[in-house]
């Protein structure tokens, strides 16, 4: 059960899958909504925001507690920025050319979380993955499978996975409107193992965004991962 203390956030990318997931979790959880970011030039939709149209900004409130980007990556770069000067604590959930490491500076300053993937169990996931690379002489394979319009290939869950793998092997799709698919495949001379990891539905991702977000607000300045989260979880 969450204990939603009085915190306003900012949603950056309100009008994206994600944007407004997060926005249809803070409203069923009762958060304050402070700021709903667009992008600059993008076209204001009634039907999106309701109740929330005075909330609606193409830039960053400083009055927000907390930041949860869901934008783009090229974006993100800015809006850790903007963070930075209001000293406002950033949940970072972009994917594409960018890594942690590019925030090092501003997470002396303010906390900063990186989540290309929001869900738990995923992470989870990733932690046992990372363990059994360290003790074990398996091989890996990865593969995807996702919605036809997320641009990037292979996704930022698998790229960020693949830093610790170091495999070539691989394989991404993209098909239909609603696919998640992650799998791991690590096989040795006596053993074979095998994850995978399908959201049903999108909420799990935002419902998960919204739970580290708050547990951020009560963080030290620094540069954080999901994985610490679950660690006080």
């Amino acid at each position: 059960m969450i204990v939603v203390m009085s915190t306003r956030i900012c949603i950056v990318g309100a009008k994206g899958r994600m944007g407004q997931a997060i926005l249809q979790t803070a409203n069923d959880l009762k958060i304050e909504i402070d700021c709903l970011v667009i992008r600059e030039g993008s076209d204001f939709d009634e039907k999106l925001f309701l109740e929330y149209e005075d909330k609606v900004s193409y830039e960053i409130s400083p009055t927000s507690d907390v930041i949860l980007d869901f934008s783009t990556y090229e974006a993100s770069k800015e809006n850790v920025k903007m963070a930075y000067e209001y000293r406002i604590p950033i949940l970072i959930g972009t994917t594409g050319k960018h890594t942690q490491h590019d925030y090092a500076l501003y997470a002396q300053e303010i906390p900063i979380l990186w989540a290309p993937n929001t869900s738990l169990a995923w992470n989870i996931i990733y932690q046992a993955v990372a363990k059994i690379n360290d003790i074990s002489d398996f091989q890996f394979k990865l593969g995807e499978i996702h919605q036809k319009k997320k641009k990037d290939k292979p996704s930022g869950t698998l790229k960020d996975l693949n830093t610790i793998l170091n495999t070539s092997q691989v394989w991404s799709l993209r098909a239909g409107d609603h696919m998640s698919l992650h799998q791991v495949l690590g096989v040795n001379q006596k053993e074979v193992i095998r994850f995978e990891h399908q959201v049903l539905d999108r909420s799990v991702f935002a419902d998960d965004a919204i739970k580290e977000a708050l547990w951020l607000t009560k963080q030290q300045p620094g540069l954080y991962s999901v994985t610490d989260f679950i660690s006080e979880y």
